[in-house]
């Protein structure tokens, strides 16, 4: 089966100053961006203090062009992995616990924040100190007999910071140097109504960093999250001319209203549809809507910190199997490290449940019915017909 897209007239008409305004609304990207990509831009793509974003008017854009080899998603990336389970327990900044963690968690996760030194946390923000180096107690003989995944997200000033020193101080020498078993592409920011140009760069920049990765012996898992239709097509595109790529990942942290999680489940389904052999690492998504993803859930996986950081908080986890619950009981007494282990054991049964669910219980499984990409402009979905 197949899904056509229904024509973009609708959302191309009485389109503001701020479309027309945008170089990518003039066809100066073909054939990298289409015109119709400029349909979403309802933020001024003047911006010469480069607040947040690098945009079509940047009098240095070609400068950053080149330096991830233009638009073209043209990267080949050879990474291949054998099965990864489907729940990926995500440990904070010093792996407390992590030796004592169950054998049923082979595969764990930080993310890149808690490997490196120079970073604070103040007044609910991550702050830079003008020298940021990597952790020394981080090495291949910490992580014990696990496989140890390393997402690179974050903060927009984390990543944007350690991109822009990246030579400075060898950033993907020396975290291929540390024995992660698989390392995620850098994951810049796609930021609603901005300037489209700034969208499909950030994801040419984090597929390059993949590349920059692998070039250095590591595995990758490239990043693909999307806000639009057209930024998911080029990723199921890029897919298919890689067919050794079996598995990718999204950053779910930062999607909490529901318009935001609507998105993300219509992206995500729609890549699932069009790319049969990949599996997808949903990394910090909210386990209440799982259920929208049918039978598919079978080639989701989840990471998830949620347990970590309960543990920290002296609060334990109990799944009620008989209510489908997972319950919260403040617990002072028991260890961090019990709490951690307790936490990620009875998270992983209450996931299993709502994965049964999604694929046994009729009401669950959507994917019978048409498909709705979100679109932030219009405020209205744009459906997707099946054809036989």
């Amino acid at each position: 089966m197949r899904y056509i897209l229904r024509d973009f007239s609708e959302q191309l008409k009485n389109q503001s100053f701020l479309f027309t305004n945008c170089d990518v609304a003039k066809g100066n990207f073909l054939p990298h961006i289409l015109e119709e990509e400029a349909s979403t831009v309802f933020n001024t793509c003047d911006n010469p203090a480069r607040k947040n974003i690098i945009t079509c008017k940047d009098i240095h854009l070609s400068k950053f062009l080149a330096e991830v080899g233009g638009l073209s998603f043209d990267l080949k990336l050879s990474s291949t992995f054998e099965d990864l389970p489907f729940y990926i327990p995500v440990f904070g900044r010093e792996l407390t616990g992590l030796s004592d963690l169950s054998n049923e968690f082979p595969v764990i996760a930080t993310s890149l924040v808690n490997i490196l030194d120079g970073i604070t946390l103040k007044a609910g923000a991550f702050h830079e100190k003008s020298k940021i180096t990597f952790r020394r107690s981080i090495s291949r003989q910490s992580f014990g007999n696990k496989k140890v995944i390393l997402f690179n997200t974050g903060p927009d000033t984390l990543i944007e910071s350690v991109w822009h020193k990246r030579d400075k101080f060898k950033l993907f020498d020396e975290i291929s140097k540390l024995g992660f078993y698989a390392i995620g592409g850098l994951n810049f920011s796609l930021i609603n109504g901005e300037c489209s140009l700034s969208h499909v760069l950030n994801q040419k920049r984090s597929l390059y960093s993949c590349y920059l990765f692998e070039q250095r012996g590591s595995l990758v898992i490239p990043h693909t999250y999307s806000l639009t239709i057209s930024h998911v097509k080029r990723w199921v595109n890029w897919l298919r001319a890689n067919p050794n790529i079996n598995y990718v990942t999204i950053n779910c942290q930062l999607q909490t209203s529901h318009s935001d999680m609507t998105q993300l489940i219509q992206t995500t389904k729609y890549l699932l549809y069009y790319t049969p052999h990949v599996h997808i690492i949903l990394q910090g998504f909210q386990f209440s809507y799982i259920k929208h993803f049918g039978h598919l859930v079978d080639r989701l996986h989840f990471a998830d910190m949620s347990p970590f950081k309960k543990a920290q908080s002296h609060q334990r986890l109990k799944f009620n199997l008989k209510d489908n619950k997972l319950e919260i009981i403040h617990d002072a007494k028991e260890s961090l490290t019990n709490l951690i282990n307790i936490n990620f054991s009875e998270r992983y049964l209450y996931l299993k449940q709502l994965r049964n669910l999604s694929k046994t219980d009729p009401e669950f499984d959507l994917t019978q019915k048409p498909i709705k990409v979100y679109n932030f402009k219009t405020k209205r979905g744009v459906l997707y017909k099946r054809e036989a």
